[in-house]
């Protein structure tokens, strides 16, 4: 089994609800599924594949869960980072998890040009209005397609990278599997979601890179 079977499944039960809404747009289970399948496929454009490390530096946004079901079903490795850190803890964090993609809002320009001569990144994607040595979100998901990876994901895969808070000296990532998330699903759904119905709602106020993000 993999995540990306969880999301299909998820997208067989409930294409047509909201999967997510934030106060300017909402995203069917079906529409969100489709624009992280488009992802998935503009990073394979570039180069990526199975196990390829990726990173997002945004505040909370829809495309954060696009870009984490997008290396979900694909199996790319992603890191979150906290987007309140300071400019040294994203380059230790990009450096540390060796991405090679960099998907940013349009807050972050001047943080990550700043960091660029320090990184080896070889794609930059912002979300928003896009400066030079970046390449614009929706117009690289608008021309890619909507399928499926070429390849199969495994349990074993990786997954994630976590940063620690570096309470103690320099934050250390804590790397996980598509087997880990699996049972953090199945933990989540028999502890905190055993009286959800179908109409219940869940606000997330906090940093969807913070450990509290895996509700979404």
């Amino acid at each position: 089994m993999n995540l990306g079977q969880v999301i299909d499944s998820a997208v067989r039960k409930f294409g047509s609800r909201i999967a997510f809404s934030d106060p300017e747009r909402r995203l069917t289970f079906k529409e969100a599924d489709e624009r992280s399948r488009r992802l998935g496929n503009a990073l394979i454009a570039l180069g990526m594949e199975r196990g390829s490390r990726i990173a997002t530096l945004q505040y909370n946004a829809i495309e954060i869960i696009e870009f984490d079901l997008c290396a979900a079903r694909f199996g790319f490795v992603r890191s979150l980072l906290n987007a309140r850190s300071d400019a040294q803890a994203h380059l230790q964090a990009l450096q540390d998890c060796e991405a090679r993609v960099l998907v940013f809002g349009e807050k972050h320009t001047a943080v990550v040009e700043g960091l660029r001569p320090s990184l080896d990144i070889e794609h930059y994607i912002c979300v928003g209005n896009a400066p030079r040595w970046a390449v614009r979100y929706e117009d690289l998901i608008a021309a890619a397609p909507a399928d499926g990876p070429t390849w199969e994901v495994g349990e074993d895969d990786l997954h994630s990278i976590y940063f620690t808070s570096g309470t103690t000296g320099r934050a250390k990532g804590v790397v996980l599997s598509q087997r880990n998330w699996l049972v953090v699903i199945r933990n989540h759904l028999m502890d905190l979601y055993t009286h959800t119905g179908p109409d219940d709602v869940v606000l997330h106020a906090a940093p969807l890179s913070h450990a509290s993000g895996v509700m979404m």
